[in-house]
């Protein structure tokens, strides 16, 4: 199973905080702060840190995500 639509989706949803005024940048790409210009900020950054499948006996596996988010 692929993963990459439920992180679009998750993108989608930070970036439409505050009714999408929020922040100006929001992606998957981890940067040092230093490296993100004065003008992609404030920007949320995330990124997948633990992926665990759990498997129950007659029902569909359950995934959980947890996600590590940076603001800058």
């Amino acid at each position: 199973m692929t993963r990459e639509p439920i992180y679009a989706a998750l993108a989608a949803l930070f970036a439409g905080l505050g009714g999408g005024a929020l922040f100006s940048l929001v992606t998957r790409d981890p940067k040092h702060w230093n490296d993100c210009p004065r003008e992609e900020t404030p920007a949320l950054l995330f990124r997948p840190e633990l992926e665990v499948c759990t498997v129950r006996k007659g029902l569909p596996r359950l995934w959980s995500i947890d996600v590590k988010a940076l603001v800058y």
